[in-house]
């Protein structure tokens, strides 16, 4: 099974919220949720690569979209994004990265051995030596640049 099918499957067994409608600009849906708490605690958002990976908005769209997850909650969020998405489009995605992006990551495996399930796991320094350790490296400013994971993460 695929990263897609998974988060597919993930999607439709959650009782979802969805703020990122009409570009993001569905203000209301947004205040609902805060307003009976749906940001308290551990929450999951499903948003496209674009939206963790990057930090420069397209003209026209919301700057709240980019990085969306640091929207929620600044540095208590790790974004995840599939390796094969970073393989694909990284070069595309550096076009609007700047300083402002992510600074450290690390490459998580769904079991030994596996390279379809390898994702990179990214975020502030701070939450993410809490959750991994010091196996996290600063990413580079350009995805290009990412080196393939020397150490990662195991998840069996």
């Amino acid at each position: 099974m695929d990263s897609t099918t998974n988060v597919m499957m993930l999607a439709t067994t959650l009782n979802s919220n969805f703020i990122g409608r009409d570009n993001w600009c569905d203000t209301e849906e947004y205040e609902r949720m805060r307003r009976i708490g749906s940001f308290k605690g551990s929450s999951l958002f499903l948003v496209g690569a674009a939206h963790t990976l990057t930090d420069t908005r397209p003209e026209g769209e919301n700057k709240k979209a980019y990085p969306a997850f640091k929207r929620m909650s600044e540095n208590s969020s790790i974004a995840v994004t599939p390796k094969s998405i970073i393989d694909e489009a990284g070069a595309y995605f550096d076009t609007y990265r700047d300083s402002m992006t992510p600074d450290f990551g690390v490459w998580v495996e769904g079991k030994q051995g596996s390279k379809g399930g390898t994702f990179l796991a990214h975020g502030p320094e701070g939450i993410m030596r809490e959750a991994f350790g010091n196996i996290i490296k600063k990413i580079p400013l350009k995805l290009v640049n990412l080196s393939a994971q020397e150490q990662c993460c195991v998840i069996s």
